[in-house]
């Protein structure tokens, strides 16, 4: 390979002139006359497989442009052939070619693809393809044989040396056992093998994988390697069954290797048309089948195996199944009445199209068979072949007319009928009852093409036909209601009154029948001549004297209900009270030409009765029509344009009427019932004497405009009063009595966050509330003035203890006290959520109380004590109730505040009329306080525990620490007690001064780190004092060893003249040593 190339993966073919490496030819000089082709793989390069994927996966789509389904089809697997992909592409030649035979637009005779290639070239390129990769397939299975034939491994060029050696006959009569062995268990094994499926194609590629074994099989028992051995046995080795049978399984092979292989080939000249049964389209069968008829006749011509008729009748009995199956695969009873009708119809007729077509073409070829001559005729059994063809044909046929008939009743149950009738409730009825006669056929449990479920269809399709009649009586009853409908109740045309358009209903359809005998009489100049034409002449005359008669009748009629219409229509009154829906209030819902209640139980509308209208219009068209229209009807109709102005005054004056007490609630409603009843009062003219023939009812509304106006003034200038009071109650409902949360600073968590002391806290809270509440207070004060300002618009009074506003006032002090409740129990329920949001670990503020120094032997103290805490806390949640004391209560039946009352003397402190004695017992309040004491009692029980966990190191105090030295001087302990009780002191201080950081409970933030610098100091403390005690005995120890030291040094320093001095420092130096 060139070196840029190296390491890429490759294949090579290479032709060579020397033998097969499978085995050494005896005849050296015939295997270089035959030179063959050999194909290998480089060492990194791909396999076969990996060459025929490439083949169908890349390079045919390629090619195709639409190769996926043919990639498919010819690269599933390494086992497979590539004759599907092939055939699919013959099949797209086939088309091509066609096409270019028909095209218009081709180009010197081919038809040019999109891609620039012609049709026909592109199309011979993929058969190619496919071809190719269909034949590496075929090399590559035949390498993965499924029997691997040994060769014997002596040499055997010289048959006859061979043919004397004993090792070597031994060798080839191994190997010739072997290969008898391998080849009855393939002809046993194959033998039992029999095609898997019951359609063609799968005899198509029984042959093929028969073919594949036997001639893999001959073709490794063929090489000359294989006939040296057998030359070997035949003449060396003394078992000449051995041969003979080896003879006899080489010739049955051959000749088996060869009828599957024709078969094969044979069958390969159909797989197209199989290919088409198996899986493609109705159309695509029904024209195979003609072609693979004459393919058919050909083979069972030519081909021996399928000569005989037992072996062409299994063949064309799989061809008939193969039809059914595709017939029942292609029709789905569930979506056949969905789709579209022509669609359906077109599928139905496909299938019995095919159906009938398998028989005709059969038939067609049969006779043709017989005209030829031939000495064999086609006398296969025609039940098998056509029976469930037939039956498939017959029940194709009856879909046909089913789906036919469901979509004639759906076209004619339309949108257009519904349109002429009117009527949709009757004609839905019918298509229920079609869609009820299609609903057995479609949930049929069975496959209706089938012969042996022909009595179940038979029974489902009487059925269809029971319910096709009965809905043509219902269709047939349904025509002739609505046209008996339409003859009493003519449709008429877009706003036109009833009389008026029947009379032209009635013209126009004369018309068009006229129309329609003039051109029946141009037609034929002598229709009167004939009876039927006299008949038919009479009838129209008769039908045209009926309808004048008609039309006569339906203005008679008319004009003798016209006087007393008009007169009783213009003597009724302008308005009228009209009933109010049950549970609507007409006075807040708006309407044209509508009033609110005027406690008549009613809205007030417009008293003109419809049937005026109506008959204005009616003289209107009469007249146009040519009809003499009574005179009071007339002046009715010249008056039109006046009765619409003072209807379009009348509807904008009740509009404004209804409009300008639409925004009043119950409290306003009683506040200005005197006003309520002047709007009343200005509409009575209109509900009792004026009427339409009236000539003050310009006057009318004006006077009525008049009154709405100052009616809408005086509630302007009250509403602006009232939302000012609106106002100031949303700010007391909407007041923080709780200081707002301190924002952390960042980086900063709430653990690090400087916590404020209790009195800290507590003068926060309390300056907060004090400055919210004075200002509420003072927003409170102010609502009395605006009420007196209501009073004076009112009542013209500005005392604020009017009588007719003490309602209104007692009003706004509910609404007054319902916000300071409001206030205090979201200011309860602050606190309390507060002090929640710090015991969950919340970054709030919380007060904090310090542990102080043990004063006492086994007490630890907490300043400020826990009673303390509560206590502040405490009056903290009563001052949150108290916050309702500054609003002073109003004297009843007036806005003015009660004043101080002096009970006990002047001395006393005076009680004060406030909302405080309510709100503290209101249910609310009393719930959110106790939920704040309860949170309060568990803080403070917390921060017992806190200190109770301090009790552990109360061993450093529980003695007198001077009293414990002094008699542990008294006992002189050991050094090594001494230092592990020491340690124990040291260890205890340690452990403090670790517990002593800060802690929180609940809400309450405990800082232990004095009492913890306490207890380690008491500890060091301790540990000071015993190291003095045992330095104390140290000194007298060490003054004592010294004394002795120098007495023994006073005896070494003796001069040793003698024996007994030598003896006696001896005697000294020991005692020295061991001190």
């Amino acid at each position: 390979m060139p070196a840029e190339l190296q390491g890429c993966p490759a294949v090579y073919f290479a032709r060579c002139s020397n033998a097969s490496n499978d085995g050494a030819s005896s005849e050296p000089q015939q295997a270089q006359e035959e030179p063959g082709v050999s194909c290998s793989l480089l060492p990194t390069g791909p396999s076969l497989s990996h060459l025929h994927l490439l083949l169908t996966h890349v390079l045919a789509p390629l090619v195709a442009g639409y190769g996926n389904a043919d990639a498919k089809d010819g690269g599933n697997s390494d086992d497979n052939d590539g004759t599907d992909a092939a055939a699919a592409a013959e099949a797209a030649l086939g088309q091509g070619n066609s096409r270019g035979n028909g095209n218009s637009n081709s180009r010197g005779g081919s038809v040019i693809s999109s891609s620039g290639i012609p049709t026909d070239v592109q199309a011979e390129l993929l058969v190619a393809v496919h071809k190719f990769a269909a034949q590496v397939a075929s090399c590559a299975k035949h390498v993965r044989s499924e029997v691997a034939v040994q060769l014997p491994a002596a040499d055997l060029r010289d048959v006859a040396a061979a043919a004397r050696s004993e090792e070597a006959v031994l060798a080839c009569e191994r190997c010739m056992e072997e290969w008898v062995r391998a080849a009855t268990g393939v002809l046993q094994r194959e033998s039992a093998v029999r095609p898997a499926g019951r359609g063609p194609l799968a005899e198509l590629e029984f042959w093929q994988a028969r073919a594949e074994v036997y001639g893999g099989l001959l073709e490794q028992l063929s090489v000359p390697a294989v006939r040296a051995a057998q030359g070997v046995v035949e003449a060396g080795s003394l078992d000449h069954n051995l041969a003979a049978s080896f003879r006899a399984q080489l010739s049955e092979l051959t000749r088996l290797a060869m009828e599957a292989r024709d078969n094969a080939r044979f069958l390969l000249t159909l797989e197209r048309h199989f290919r088409a049964l198996a899986g493609g389209g109705l159309r695509g069968v029904a024209d195979a089948l003609h072609p693979m008829l004459n393919a058919l006749r050909m083979i069972w011509v030519v081909s021996r195996y399928y000569g005989d008729d037992v072996h062409m009748s299994n063949l064309m009995e799989r061809i008939a199944h193969g039809l059914q199956d595709r017939l029942d695969g292609a029709l789905d009873m569930g979506s056949l009445f969905r789709a579209p009708a022509a669609q359906s119809l077109e599928l139905v007729r496909t299938c019995r199209a095919i159906a009938e077509g398998w028989q005709a073409h059969y038939m067609a070829m049969r006779e043709k068979i017989e005209a030829s001559g031939h000495h064999a005729r086609w006398e296969f059994s025609k039940q098998l072949l056509f029976e469930r063809t037939n039956h498939a044909a017959e029940v194709c046929g009856e879909l046909a007319g089913m789906v036919q008939a469901v979509d004639d009743f759906r076209q004619f149950l339309g949108p257009e009928l519904k349109a002429v009738t009117g009527d949709t409730s009757v004609i839905d009825e019918v298509s229920v009852m079609v869609q009820a006669m299609v609903e057995p056929v479609e949930r049929v449990g069975f496959n209706p093409l089938d012969r042996a479920a022909a009595a179940e269809w038979r029974a489902v399709r009487q059925r269809f036909a029971r319910d096709a009649d009965d809905i043509k009586l219902a269709t047939r009853d349904l025509i002739d209601t609505c046209f008996r409908r339409l003859r009493s109740s003519p449709p008429l045309t877009r706003n036109m009154p009833p009389v008026a358009g029947s009379i032209k209903w009635s013209r126009g359809l004369l018309v068009r029948l006229r129309r329609t005998w003039i051109r029946l009489q141009a037609l034929n100049n002598d229709l009167e001549a004939l009876e039927t034409g006299r008949r038919a002449s009479d009838a129209m005359t008769e039908l045209s004297k009926d309808m004048l008669r008609y039309e006569k009748s339906r203005f008679a009629a008319w004009d003798a209900t016209v006087d007393a219409a008009v007169t009783a229509g213009l003597q009724q009154p302008l308005l009228c009270h009209q009933p109010a829906a049950p549970g609507v209030d007409s006075s807040s819902h708006p309407g044209s030409g509508q009033a609110g209640s005027d406690g008549s139980g009613g809205a007030v509308a417009i008293n003109f009765p419809p049937a005026l209208l109506r008959l204005m219009r009616e003289a209107k068209y009469l007249d146009q029509m040519g009809y003499t229209v009574p005179q009071l009807a007339v002046n009715l109709a010249l008056q039109e344009g006046q009765i619409r102005e003072h209807f379009q005054a009348l509807g904008s004056m009740l509009d404004r009427h209804r409009g300008a007490t639409a925004s009043l609630h119950s409290a306003e409603r009683a506040l200005l019932v005197e006003q309520l009843m002047g709007l009343k009062a200005a509409l009575e003219p209109g509900l009792t004497r004026i009427n339409w023939t009236s000539l003050t009812i310009p006057q009318f509304v004006a006077a009525v405009n008049k009154v709405v106006d100052q009616f809408t003034a005086l509630v302007a200038q009250v509403q602006k009063n009232t939302a000012l009071i609106e106002k100031t109650i949303f700010h007391i409902t909407r007041a923080r009595l709780v200081p707002p949360d301190a924002p952390l600073a960042e980086g900063v968590d709430d653990v690090g966050l400087d916590v404020p002391d209790l009195q800290e806290f507590v003068e926060d809270f309390e300056q907060h509330r004090q400055q919210v509440v004075e200002g509420l207070a003072a927003r409170y004060r102010s609502v009395g003035p605006l009420l007196v300002k209501v009073e004076e618009l009112v009542a013209g009074t500005a005392s604020g203890k009017s009588p007719r506003l003490a309602g209104y006032y007692a009003y706004w002090e509910r609404r007054l006290f319902s916000a300071v409740n409001s206030m205090v129990v979201s200011g309860l329920q602050a606190l309390h959520a507060r002090m929640q949001a710090c015991r969950g670990g919340g970054q709030q503020e919380a007060a904090d109380a310090e542990s102080g120094q043990p004063s006492k032997p086994l007490e630890v103290v907490v300043v400020p004590s826990t009673v303390e805490v509560a206590k502040a806390l405490q009056r903290l949640l009563h001052n949150m109730a108290e916050s309702a004391k500054p609003f002073v209560r109003w004297m009843d039946g007036t806005c003015i505040e009660a004043p101080e009352q002096y009970v006990y003397g002047e001395d006393a402190e005076p009680f004060v009329f406030s909302f405080f004695s309510d709100i503290s017992q209101s249910p609310a309040v009393i719930r959110a306080m106790l939920g704040a004491q309860h949170e309060v009692q568990r803080a403070a029980t917390g921060v017992g525990r806190v200190a109770a966990r301090w009790h552990a190191f109360g061993v450093l105090w529980r003695g007198d620490r001077d009293a414990s030295l002094a008699k542990l001087r008294t006992r002189k302990p050991n050094v090594a007690a001494a230092e592990e009780r020491m340690a124990q002191y040291h260890r205890v201080g340690e452990e403090a001064w670790a517990a002593g950081g800060d802690q929180d409970t609940h809400f309450i933030r405990v800082r232990c780190a004095p009492l913890a610098a306490a207890v380690r100091d008491e500890a060091q403390a301790w540990v000071r004092g015993i190291a003095q005690v045992l330095a104390e005995g140290d000194a007298e120890q060490l003054g004592a060893l010294r004394q002795q030291a120098s007495v023994c040094v006073g005896g070494l320093t003796a001069n040793c003249q003698q024996t007994t001095t030598l003896q006696a420092w001896h005697c000294t130096v020991p005692p020295l040593y061991l001190a």
